[in-house]
């Protein structure tokens, strides 16, 4: 009778303990993954863009906070293994979205380009799974949508980058008719294109040739007055030789030594002489070397004027002939003035276009325009009891 007294007695107390442990508060656990809106890119007027024109980086944030709780990319999160693998994902998945959207926060961060997603739920593991697949859902989706409709702005820039390139070619083919002269497809404009770099080809070397003509001078000067050996180029080319090192460390040991031995005999002797002579013969070396180096900086310096001389004058030449044959066909085509200012226009968009095909592309590479800046971590300690 005792011993079942004493069964009795124990299953009241475990029992107890259970339901005190069942009433106690269940830990939740928040999850905090972050999103970064990089900065907006400045384009020229016509550009096509994803984000929001003039918005600023508050209403972007706003915006991006707002789409990421959208179905979709709950949805999308969904399909993400980690949250699939979930207790939470498994017992109910045809409603895991709408109980996601319980649980979900997006907001953004004052005064920082940062959004956070925030998941609170009963299950660490769970909390940071969803947090993370939300954020990475949402980058996804964005990049996704943002190089499609990048690759459809380039779809129709082509296109009438092709129409317009077409006109100007019918309108060469005006000019050829109406001036009595044939030019091939597209010869006006090569010829002003290259008139233009030959230009800048030009100026390029009439500069490099000034500085290299003053860089010449200013050595000859040098050796004039004895002390091109301190030539700033002179010096970094003995610097870069090996040789010149290992001689100047001779040279330093060589004195030390001489200095030992003159402290012990006077100069007339053979220890000293011998010291004297391998002193002597060291300077030599680093005069000879010197004196190398400042020739060859020397030649360098004028070959350098004569060759960029060379250089100028060939594209002074080229630029010439370019030019004249440039001129002979605009006197050509004097008489199609109304036509030609309708061409400058077309060559104009035609440019145009190309530099927002080249934007444009710039803006498909940089996609997204938000990227993950942290994951979630699986939180250690509660944030609230319920």
């Amino acid at each position: 009778m005792r011993a079942i007294h004493l069964v009795a007695v124990v299953a009241v107390v475990v029992a107890g303990a259970c339901e005190r442990g069942q009433n106690k508060p269940a830990p939740l656990y928040t999850a905090r993954a972050y999103l970064e809106v990089l900065p907006e890119v400045a384009l020229q007027p016509g550009t096509p863009s994803i984000e929001w024109a003039g918005s600023t980086i508050e209403e972007r944030l706003r915006t991006h906070a707002a789409l990421i709780k959208a179905e979709p990319i709950l949805i999308r999160a969904m399909a993400d293994s980690e949250v699939q693998q979930t207790v939470w994902y498994r017992e109910s998945p045809d409603t895991a979205v709408a109980r996601l959207r319980d649980i979900l926060r997006v907001y953004a961060i004052p005064d920082t380009a940062l959004i956070a997603v925030v998941v609170t739920t009963y299950d660490p593991v769970t909390a940071a799974a969803l947090a993370n697949a939300v954020a990475t859902a949402y980058v996804d989706d964005h990049t996704e949508f943002t190089r499609r409709v990048y690759d459809e702005h380039l779809t129709n820039l082509h296109a009438e980058k092709e129409e317009r390139q077409a006109e100007i070619d019918r309108l060469i083919d005006v000019f050829s008719s109406e001036a009595g002269v044939a030019p091939s497809q597209g010869e006006q404009i090569r010829l002003e294109e290259l008139v233009r770099e030959l230009t800048r080809q030009e100026v390029t070397l009439t500069n490099q040739f000034r500085a290299a003509q003053s860089l010449h001078e200013r050595l000859q000067e040098l050796q004039e007055q004895g002390a091109l050996a301190e030539a700033p180029e002179v010096l970094d080319r003995l610097n870069a030789d090996p040789s010149y090192a290992q001689l100047l460390k001779l040279k330093s040991e060589a004195s030390a030594g001489l200095q030992q031995l003159l402290a012990q005999y006077n100069e007339d002797h053979p220890a000293v002489i011998e010291a004297t002579e391998r002193l002597q013969t060291i300077e030599e070396q680093l005069g000879e070397m010197t004196q190398l180096a400042s020739d060859i900086a020397l030649v360098d310096a004028e070959s350098n004027v004569l060759e960029l001389m060379l250089s100028r004058e060939q594209v002074a030449r080229e630029l010439e002939v370019a030019t004249q044959e440039m001129r002979r066909i605009g006197a050509a085509t004097a008489q199609l003035a109304n036509r030609r200012a309708q061409f400058e226009e077309l060559n104009g968009r035609l440019a145009r276009i190309s530099e927002m095909i080249a934007e444009t592309k710039l803006l498909r590479d940089r996609a997204p325009t938000v990227r993950l800046q942290q994951r979630a971590t699986v939180p250690t300690e509660p944030s609230r009891t319920e």
